[in-house]
């Protein structure tokens, strides 16, 4: 059996910081030309936290809370991307590619009471504060500049950013009884 009376504080929290920067910078000024530069930055970051106040586990399980509970979860991912390709020719051709990606994950998971495998009596006569927060930012930004004083001057720039956030609170959750 397991009682609780008292007062409970749980708290997870998970912080990821990510940070990609490419940089190209080619160019000619005495030959006929052509330069060709490219840039590729590709970055994901994923957090994640888990909290739970009690802990039925796998086996049949009596548990009573007479006390109070406050259990937080919070995921917070932050993902900046940049990707830079500058070209100068005289004479002649440039060409420039640059791309970001940036993918980016919060995951936050808070149960007050988690009655786990088996046959569960859960019985709650306190209080249960649960709270689960994700907070996700994720930037890509992708620059392209090229110039040339005759011929052919191309560049293209491609920035693909993602960001997903997840927060799941749940007070009581029985379990499975099998």
């Amino acid at each position: 059996q397991i009682n609780n009376s008292g007062t409970m504080t749980i708290a997870s929290e998970a912080e990821t910081d990510a940070l990609g920067i490419g940089i190209d910078i080619a160019g000619t000024v005495q030959a006929t030309g052509i330069t060709i530069g490219a840039t590729l930055t590709d970055t994901s970051s994923t957090s994640s936290a888990n909290a739970v106040g009690i802990d039925g586990g796998d086996q049949n399980d009596v548990i009573v809370n007479s006390g109070s509970m406050d259990v937080d979860a919070i995921a917070d991912t932050n993902n900046i991307n940049a990707s830079v390709t500058i070209g100068f020719a005289k004479d002649g051709l440039v060409a420039g590619a640059a791309l970001a990606r940036a993918e980016t994950e919060g995951v936050a998971n808070a149960v007050g009471i988690d009655g786990g495998e088996g046959k569960n009596n859960i019985t709650n006569d306190g209080t249960l504060d649960v709270k689960a927060t994700s907070d996700v930012d994720s930037v890509a930004v992708s620059v392209t500049v090229g110039g040339t004083s005759q011929g052919l001057a191309a560049g293209a720039a491609l920035a693909d950013g993602g960001a997903t956030a997840l927060a799941s609170a749940t007070g009581i959750r029985s379990g499975d009884s099998k």
